[in-house]
């Protein structure tokens, strides 16, 4: 026993330095999705309008327009996409955060949002470590389609197929952005 005690106390520098967050955040995420969320409900306070007036979209059934939010990192970015540059190369960091506010085809705002907020590398590798929801205006999901697994699956798939190049979003002409 009496040999135990020394030991004991020259391990406990290393198990306590074992035990201490490094502050790296390696350990999860440090984007927070009901955060996203809450941001994307507040989107006209906290993000900055892409367009110039709706543009066209193919989100929802009954919607065919859209104005784009993006917080101020993502909006750099997303201006100088060019949709007719096929060779066109983007990648967005995380943080990086889109909303899509919709519209039905006369113009009336419509009770969703599409919401792509950048995550940190390794959340969702499949999609480019993007975030994806689609949200009522008070912050309700609808449908289930929230996060990173199948519930989201048409999302990705999507823009995938339109955006492999420019990190899956998809960007304006010049004459559509503000």
């Amino acid at each position: 026993m009496p040999r135990l005690f020394p030991t004991l106390l020259c391990l406990s520098p290393l198990l306590a330095l074992a035990c201490t967050d490094d502050g790296s955040g390696d350990d999860e995420s440090s984007y927070d999705p009901e955060e996203i969320i809450a941001t994307a409900v507040d989107f006209s306070t906290q993000l900055e309008r892409l367009d110039v007036d709706t543009v066209e979209s193919i989100h929802l059934e009954n919607m065919s327009r859209g104005a784009i939010w993006a917080n101020a990192d993502a909006a750099t970015i997303f201006r100088t996409l060019d949709p007719d540059d096929a060779d066109q190369q983007a990648e967005f960091p995380p943080g990086s955060l889109f909303v899509k506010e919709l519209f039905d085809p006369e113009g009336n705002p419509i009770d969703a949002l599409n919401v792509m907020a950048k995550f940190d590398p390794g959340y969702f590798p499949e999609a480019n470590d993007w975030f994806f929801a689609l949200i009522q205006r008070d912050g309700t999901v609808i449908q289930e389609q929230i996060g990173n697994g199948s519930e989201v699956g048409f999302c990705v798939d999507c823009h995938t197929s339109l955006a492999p190049d420019t990190d899956l979003i998809i960007g304006l002409d010049a004459e559509d952005l503000r």
